[in-house]
């Protein structure tokens, strides 16, 4: 693995221009960091990419919005790649913070200029600086969850509930849900169609039943909720039938009707396509750079 970092960053700086650099967190980690310089037309704001578990910059998600052009910074978590320290939330956080000041004291980027892009348990520091650096440009999420304790739920035996509760919200509390509820700017969630690690149902299961089990669906539904409560209020369980439609069938939904009702569940329709798209895909394959993109703000429907 080390071999195939180590050749991945030097393309990275052949090919991209990458520049190398070391960020001190205040939990005194070191954090190996890489900075590609974008388009000309692009450059104005930064992308800010964060990992997920087992993730590598040098092999991850920065490479999408990097093939755009987009000016990025990839990091890796502490304990990762050549990052010291450990992988604690406490020390992942200020991991997080460390880059995000980085990007605005050294770097020059502004938080109006940065977008926060996060893969699976990424989205959890990105959701932290969202609630911490509230006028960030935009926030990013592929394939990540609203809550780490019902993943944790599923994958233990019924008795040691109790446990596992205790353990999540005092040592691993990572509510991605509630972080977001503090952060008001664009947002932008993707959802993998093929997902098999952030679900709640059975390998064996249906693909319909695993699907309808993403637990980005209950992130998007939280941040209906939040922001727009008139659209989604006795209307929720129309979300989840919108997240079964295929493209073609969300397509169809899009005609005018006079009823109120009619009304209501097509602008809650139209949200749910402002806020999510889905990708064809499973959990750690590369995101396609199409499905990068920047979203804008909305606040009606």
């Amino acid at each position: 693995m080390r071999s195939s970092l180590n050749n991945a960053r030097k393309l990275m700086v052949q090919n991209k221009e990458g520049k190398r650099v070391w960020i001190k967190t205040s939990e005194g980690d070191v954090i190996d960091a890489m900075f590609i310089r974008g388009n000309a037309n692009l450059s104005q704001n930064l992308v800010l990419c964060f990992e997920g578990n087992a993730g590598f910059y040098e092999i991850g998600v920065m490479h999408a919005p990097a093939q755009l052009g987009y000016t990025t910074l990839g990091f890796n978590i502490p304990g990762f790649g050549e990052s010291t320290g450990l992988p604690y939330a406490k020390k992942t956080l200020a991991a997080a913070d460390a880059v995000m000041q980085y990007s605005i004291e050294v770097l020059g980027y502004r938080p109006e200029n940065i977008v926060l892009f996060g893969w699976s348990i990424g989205g959890f520091p990105v959701a932290w600086l969202a609630s911490n650096y509230r006028n960030v440009k935009a926030v990013v999420l592929d394939a990540t969850f609203d809550d780490l304790l019902p993943l944790a739920l599923f994958r233990m035996p019924g008795f040691f509930a109790s446990v596992v509760e205790f353990a999540i919200r005092n040592h691993m509390n990572l509510q991605v849900d509630k972080l977001l509820t503090r952060y008001k700017g664009p947002i932008r969630l993707i959802r993998r169609l093929q997902e098999e690690i952030l679900t709640t149902s059975a390998d064996d299961q249906p693909e319909s039943i695993r699907r309808s089990t993403n637990r980005i669906n209950w992130l998007l539904k939280s941040i209906i909720r939040d922001r727009h409560s008139e659209l989604i209020r006795n209307l929720e369980p129309q979300v989840d039938r919108w997240l079964d439609m295929s493209p073609a069938e969300r397509l169809m939904q899009t005609g005018v009707s006079l009823r109120e009702e009619s009304q209501q569940r097509k602008r809650l329709f139209d949200a749910c396509s402002h806020y999510l798209v889905d990708f064809d895909a499973n959990h750690v394959t590369p995101l396609d750079p199409q499905y990068f993109n920047i979203p804008e703000g909305r606040d009606t429907f």
